[in-house]
């Protein structure tokens, strides 16, 4: 916004810039809105309670940061588990079985999973949340992740009140 004036002596104020065309005598005004600024943060610093500032931007911050980690710990958990895994122990109740043999999950990029835990080659869905693993297909199935690193995978559930515990190898 520009305020034309002809006249030889304005009124000045702090937050009109002068501008002069000397060739046609005429002077151009601008508005000069970093006032504003300093009228705000003037504002700011006579009504707020720096005690509450000091306090509540810390906290902020540290819930940020606790945030952000849970979510990086189930990205490294997604990343981790991607890839074929082969039954090396199962365990119904305690006890070691044998009917799980030649069990394996093939956990693909984009929560796709591939698996025959059930006696049969099936493709499903998954997702890795709170260390948790959950199976979602014809039979939606919830895991608990005891131990994951990039060898071993350990996951634990119930099944129709009996309880498993599937030790797998990272495979070739």
């Amino acid at each position: 916004m520009f305020l034309l004036s002809t006249e030889k002596e304005p009124l000045e104020s702090a937050f009109l810039i002068k501008l002069e065309d000397k060739k046609s005598r005429i002077n151009v005004y601008c508005i000069d809105f970093s006032f504003l600024r300093r009228i705000f943060i003037l504002y700011l610093n006579k009504h707020i309670n720096m005690k509450l500032f000091k306090v509540f931007f810390p906290a902020l911050f540290l819930i940020m940061a606790l945030a952000c980690g849970n979510d990086s710990n189930a990205n490294a958990e997604s990343n981790l588990i991607l890839g074929r895994w082969e039954l090396k122990e199962a365990k119904r109740n305690g006890a070691i079985t044998e009917s799980l043999e030649g069990a394996y999950f093939d956990f693909k990029g984009e929560g796709k999973l591939r698996t025959n835990l059930l006696g049969h080659d099936e493709a499903n869905t998954y997702e890795i949340k709170d260390g948790k693993l959950f199976q979602k297909g014809k039979q939606n199935i919830t895991y608990d992740i005891d131990q994951l690193d990039d060898k071993n995978l350990v996951i634990s559930m119930k099944m129709r009140g009996q309880t498993f515990n599937l030790t797998l190898a990272k495979g070739e």
